[in-house]
């Protein structure tokens, strides 16, 4: 839900809602390989309130995604992932909430451990948009800018906070024409294998920009079981100490029975 996304003020100080609220729901789909996602997000505007246009409901911008992560974080000093997203004119709801024809994102972000609990994250990328002339703005093509920080309080959830900020290139030095807002939220896993992950979140504008909003209240709820654990195998041989008749001794892999967990002597042909 976000409130206000859209006003108008004239001269007079007189304020006009354009877009009083959104609800919205977005559908949203993921495959991995390696190090490499490719996503779908279909964006369903559930109600829009207020606004010359009424109230409405229809499809939101639908966006494919991809991803690549050149650097882990695991296994190098800090990680590197390269995305770009490609929008399409879908929205069927005027009054704002589409970007008016196809739109693009491209990102670089960066992101490193700060010790066993807390990962800090950034994002530099470029918004292409179509370009849209208003009363006092320029609104089109912007740079953006994410940086936030994840706190781990268990292996189940954690809390997170970030900001975010863009500026249209074509009206870089306007106020009006740099978004930004802090979001603060948090996760947590549920279910057998944790497969249940639910992030709510809660943003508020920063400032009084174009589609910076009021507030904003997220709750995103996903499908992402972790991997089940391996059962215990004390002698790291692959035969599991539960069916392992020496979970002591590593088996010898020799070609014969070498499902039992035992290293047999070795045979000699004569």
């Amino acid at each position: 839900y976000t409130q206000d996304p859209l006003q108008y003020t004239n001269w007079e100080g007189t304020t006009e809602t354009l877009v009083g609220g959104v609800m919205q729901l977005d559908a949203m789909a993921g495959w991995t390989k390696g190090r490499f996602r490719l996503g779908l997000d279909i964006p369903v505007v559930l109600r829009s309130f207020g606004g010359r246009d009424g109230d409405a409901t229809g499809l939101g911008d639908a966006s494919v995604d991809a991803k690549l992560r050149l650097l882990d974080p695991a296994k190098s000093a800090v990680g590197l992932a390269m995305s770009g997203r490609v929008g399409m004119p879908s929205a069927s709801t005027g009054g704002g909430l589409g970007a008016g024809g196809f739109w693009g994102e491209a990102t670089v972000s960066s992101d490193k451990h700060l010790g066993d609990r807390l990962d800090a994250v950034v994002s530099l990328g470029v918004d292409f948009a179509p370009e849209q002339e208003l009363e006092n703005v320029t609104w089109g093509t912007r740079a953006e800018l994410q940086a936030g920080l994840a706190y781990s309080l268990s292996p189940r959830s954690g809390l997170a906070a970030e900001v975010y900020t863009a500026g249209v290139l074509s009206d870089f030095a306007n106020e009006r024409a740099r978004p930004t807002e802090l979001l603060v939220g948090g996760w947590t896993r549920l279910g057998e294998r944790r497969g249940l992950l639910l992030h709510p979140g809660v943003a508020f504008g920063l400032n009084d920009a174009v589609t910076t909003p009021a507030f904003r209240a997220i709750l995103s709820v996903g499908w992402d079981p972790l991997a089940p654990k391996a059962p215990p195998d004390r002698d790291k041989d692959g035969v599991a100490d539960g069916v392992d008749t020496c979970p002591d001794a590593p088996e010898d892999l020799d070609g014969f029975a070498d499902t039992d967990g035992c290293a047999e002597r070795a045979r000699v042909t004569v």
